[in-house]
């Protein structure tokens, strides 16, 4: 459903979005030198075409994410509301609870945050409710150059720029090098060699399966499906408006899925994203497809039993999940919000979320700092990775699309249904969120 940004986009329309669906968001799920933007200002300092009010002694409410993410937020803030002047009241939700406050907030013309922090599926449903950047960049001269262009990409809804990178995630390939050196194998380089590796990693007598992954009704299952109908050259949603997987690809991918938990560890059946990572940390399976924020916990000894001898690379067609942040338009305290913003994706803040264990960086010149490469020593592919990575869909209707998606996979798996009618029935359940 396209809109634009500015345009009336209902307050029903945004409730109903996002209300349908709000389970799927519960099931689903990212110091160094560098040059520093060019800018008009420092923070606190009288806003470029801001009147000439100091914002010193301003608050600015933000909601962010209740988990290792808002944490570093939590830590960082202190040195911004030093610097600035500005006070920041921070409210941690889980992200249902905090994409349902935004959400109804915002659709009532009383949001409860100033800066919101947002899930990249989220943008499309709010971004009607959210302040056009793209004025404030070019008055502050932000340089947008020092941004990796897929993590840009993400705060952009039909041509708008409505929000700003903070932490991109991209899926990635976890292994054990010690089990693909036994082997005589080298690393894969795309979707059809992980799954042949994983076919030869499969070993039931060692008890060590050759790949983890999800197969029950979780939103990494979804993800899983997408990824290998994208690697059969099939979009999710076609150019002409259809269900990409009511297709011969469509097919081809659930039996391409079928086939990988032959390589999976007993019990995949029952595997979430809790269960496939516990799995590869517990040295169950020899790889695991995941997001890159598992980095740390992957290679720390004290959570990953082989924590020293695991790998990683990228994988072209990867998808990306960014996580964002944006000014509500009823916000009484735009520019200080701005200025929050600007720091916190900034190379300044950026260097001190990502020190904090926030997650990772959009930015060149924080990635390819020495401190940044140190702490995360898979930054270069990770970086590849991000670039080279596919987005969702661009939808207000996308938490509904992905419900669809995962009920369609977990009973192709289960043994519930055949690809041909699981397909069939999805079809016909996902068609009203693609006219709408």
């Amino acid at each position: 459903m396209a809109q634009q940004a500015s345009s009336v986009f209902s307050r029903r329309q945004a409730l109903r979005a996002f209300g349908l669906t709000a389970a799927a968001l519960a099931l689903g799920a990212c110091g160094p030198q560098g040059s520093q933007p060019a800018a008009t200002q420092a923070p606190g300092a009288a806003p470029a075409g801001g009147g000439g009010k100091s914002l010193s002694g301003s608050t600015v409410r933000m909601g962010a994410l209740a988990n290792y993410k808002g944490d570093a937020i939590e830590q960082m803030l202190p040195e911004f509301e030093k610097s600035s002047g500005i006070k920041v009241q921070l409210d941690k939700l889980p992200d249902t609870n905090l994409s349902d406050k935004l959400t109804v907030s915002f659709a009532s013309g009383s949001p409860d945050y100033d800066v919101a922090m947002m899930d990249e599926p989220w943008v499309p449903g709010l971004a009607s409710f959210l302040v056009n950047l793209d004025e404030l960049v070019t008055r502050d001269k932000v340089d947008l150059s020092q941004y990796v262009p897929q993590g840009l990409a993400a705060g952009q809804y039909n041509g708008q720029r409505v929000a700003l990178p903070l932490d991109p995630n991209v899926m990635m390939l976890w292994y054990r090098k010690d089990l693909l050196e036994t082997k005589g194998l080298k690393a894969p380089t795309n979707f059809n060699e992980i799954i042949d590796t994983a076919a030869k990693l499969n070993d039931s007598s060692s008890g060590t399966a050759g790949i983890s992954v999800s197969a029950k009704k979780d939103a990494q299952t979804s993800t899983t499906a997408i990824l290998l109908l994208w690697n059969e050259g099939q979009e999710l949603i076609t150019p002409d408006g259809k269900f990409g997987f009511d297709s011969p690809a469509g097919i081809k991918a659930l039996q391409t899925y079928q086939n990988v938990i032959q390589y999976a560890p007993q019990g995949v059946l029952s595997y979430g994203a809790t269960e496939e990572l516990d799995a590869f940390y517990g040295g169950k399976a020899g790889m695991v497809f995941y997001w890159a924020s598992i980095g740390p916990n992957a290679t720390d000894p004290q959570k990953s039993k082989a924590a020293d001898k695991v790998g990683w690379t990228g994988v072209p067609n990867g998808m990306r999940g960014v996580w964002n942040l944006g000014i509500a338009q009823e916000s009484k305290n735009r520019d200080a919000a701005w200025e929050l913003i600007k720091w916190m994706t900034g190379p300044d803040g950026s260097r001190l979320f990502t020190s904090f264990g926030g997650g990772h960086s959009p930015r060149y010149d924080v990635l390819k700092s020495p401190d940044f490469q140190q702490k995360y020593p898979w930054a270069g592919d990770f970086q590849k990775a991000l670039e080279a990575s596919r987005a969702r869909p661009q939808t207000p209707n996308w938490n509904g699309i992905q419900t669809v998606i995962i009920d369609m996979t977990s009973a192709v798996l289960s043994g519930q249904q055949s690809p041909e009618d699981a397909i069939k029935r999805a079809t016909e359940q996902v068609t009203p969120y693609l006219k709408s």
